[in-house]
């Protein structure tokens, strides 16, 4: 490897650190200004339950329980070399994904480093209740039994509001 390779790879490790602690603050950030707003987020629930007494059971359900962003993150490279396979993963996608989160996700390609190596995989992203947490990280595991990887990582966020934007329908 010459020293320019070298650089290179050490420059994208660091841009991808970077990247990284740059997302955990700005979560971070969020998560003190939620703070901050504590009481003016709760005035607005209490006034928008009130306004939103003509939706239906199961949107007021999502109102009332608390909801999770929840983010998994699947490492496809091996132990023992080589990398799940694209047929492996959509296999893995559509029997267990398609089939726990029916409800959807979304799913993005990505690489990753892990133990300083850097590492082709994907995340999975859903919004689930506090009940729903067994399936996400029964979901885990199976992935991390299958493919023998030492873990899943897995990132929850709660979420005050998530919806539905649906298009302007002319009469």
């Amino acid at each position: 490897m010459n020293s320019t390779t070298s650089k290179s790879k050490i420059n994208q490790h660091h841009l991808f650190f970077m990247l990284i602690l740059l997302t955990l603050l700005s979560f971070n950030g969020m998560a003190k200004s939620k703070d901050n707003q504590h009481n003016n987020q709760h005035n607005s629930q209490h006034n928008n339950q009130h306004n939103n007494q003509s939706n239906n059971q199961n949107s007021k359900d999502k109102i009332t329980e608390q909801n999770y962003r929840v983010r998994l993150f699947f490492g496809l490279s091996l132990p023992d070399g080589g990398g799940v396979s694209i047929k492996q993963w959509n296999t893995f996608e559509t029997q267990v994904l398609a089939k726990t989160f029916y409800d959807g996700f979304n799913l993005v390609d990505s690489l990753g480093y892990y133990q300083g190596q850097p590492e082709r995989s994907k995340i999975v992203t859903v919004i689930v209740t506090e009940k729903d947490m067994s399936k996400v990280k029964k979901v885990a595991r199976q992935y991390a039994t299958q493919f023998n990887q030492d873990s899943v990582m897995m990132v929850k966020v709660k979420v005050d509001d998530w919806q539905f934007i649906g298009k302007i329908v002319k009469n």
